[in-house]
């Protein structure tokens, strides 16, 4: 992925920029892809947090994630695929991606946080967001956010980890 750096001129003037589908990526990845895997990650998407909300606060107009979550993910989607549908007034191209993973896999034994769980399944979930130029002609935004749920053989979540404030530095140019 190229980065682009400039430096805008004092006076200079922000360009039209038409709606370029091209530069506003989403993707989105679940492993394996069977049933019994879609179904764990559906759950430990869905699994609540200890706030019952999937944000907290805001940067630059875009809601921050609290705990990684469906309605975290269709946001952002949704986001992007607004920035992707409208032409900008920037001094920079405008850029945006949503870059998400989950991977489940089984432990017969699982260790995190002083906590150890037997025979089960554990979800890792992680989200990658960015935002260049979409809200101020010369501002961005980045984050990451992990998630990993801890599921018996039943389908019953019995941890989540990973749940709390994200920081997220606005970046200029």
């Amino acid at each position: 992925m190229t980065r682009l750096t400039a430096d805008v001129l004092p006076g200079a003037d922000a360009k039209e920029w038409a709606a370029n589908p091209n530069r506003h990526v989403v993707m989105i990845q679940r492993t394996p892809a069977d049933r019994h895997s879609l179904k764990m990650i559906n759950r430990a998407e869905n699994a609540s947090s200890d706030t019952n909300t999937w944000f907290k606060g805001t940067r630059l107009g875009v809601l921050l994630p609290y705990a990684l979550s469906g309605q975290a993910l269709e946001y952002y989607e949704r986001l992007i695929d607004g920035y992707r549908n409208r032409s900008w007034k920037t001094h920079i191209e405008p850029h945006s991606l949503m870059d998400y993973s989950a991977v489940v896999t089984h432990h017969d034994v699982f260790e995190r946080d002083g906590k150890t769980f037997r025979d089960v399944d554990v979800v890792e979930m992680k989200l990658t967001f960015q935002a260049d130029f979409t809200q101020e002609g010369t501002q961005g935004i980045r984050f990451k956010k992990t998630r990993a749920v801890v599921l018996d053989g039943k389908g019953s979540v019995l941890a989540v980890f990973g749940d709390g404030l994200t920081e997220a530095p606005i970046l200029a140019i």
